[in-house]
């Protein structure tokens, strides 16, 4: 994609762009970052290049909230013991 193409997508000035682009702007403000994700479609973490979060299905969300924080502990031990190949966030 090119910059014009990109700073159109994103509803950013094209010379803000390709300053990033050529690395003359060392940190872009977080709006700058956030419309440029939206305009590339990716998460704002992938253009950052950190690890992406795990994502939680709003069922299973929605079901743990239910519990209290002693309650979750003891069904992620449970898992674990059921899953033991699957690893737990630290």
């Amino acid at each position: 994609m090119s910059a014009a193409a990109l700073s159109r997508a994103a509803g950013l000035n094209p010379r803000a762009v390709k300053d990033i682009e050529e690395r003359r702007a060392n940190s872009p403000r977080i709006a700058t970052v956030v419309a440029l994700a939206r305009g590339l479609g990716v998460s704002e973490a992938t253009l950052l290049g950190l690890p992406s979060a795990m994502e939680v299905s709003p069922e299973l969300s929605a079901f743990l909230a239910r519990f209290d924080p002693e309650q979750q502990d003891e069904i992620l031990q449970r898992l674990s013991e059921m899953f033991p190949s699957a690893k737990a966030a630290s």
